[in-house]
């Protein structure tokens, strides 16, 4: 009984430790992508390991970004950013730019070529 007991406590310890490195390999696959997220682990310890990777990764990137530009930031085709404005304020319009972006990427070609005037049809439409 005392052999069964102690089996069962290693396969345990063994499955434990599997489920452990399965996290730790989540945890490094998605930092070797640039794809950091949270929630990807399953144990406690692969918890408190992603909670410091995420604390280090926001501190590092509260560091490497002033409050507020210290300069005028222009995004092509013309958007102004002006000094002093605060820093986030340029990310969420990068951020908002980017999924506009995709979104008009997933729009059928069709629909811009609807949108494409010949100079004779501008004309008409104006009259």
């Amino acid at each position: 009984m005392t052999h069964k007991s102690a089996a069962g406590e290693l396969q345990k310890e063994v499955e434990n430790t599997t489920v452990l490195l399965d996290d730790i390999l989540n945890i490094l696959a998605l930092l070797e992508a640039g794809d950091w997220s949270e929630h990807c682990t399953k144990t406690e310890l692969g918890g408190r390991l992603e909670r410091e990777i995420t604390r280090l990764i926001s501190d590092a990137q509260n560091d490497l970004s002033p409050e507020h530009l210290p300069c005028d930031v222009v995004l092509v085709p013309g958007m102004r950013i002006h000094e002093g404005v605060r820093t986030k304020t340029l990310l969420t319009a990068l951020q908002r730019r980017a999924e506009l972006s995709s979104r008009i990427k997933l729009m059928p070609s069709k629909i811009f070529d609807v949108v494409k005037f010949t100079p004779s049809q501008h004309t008409e439409r104006d009259k």
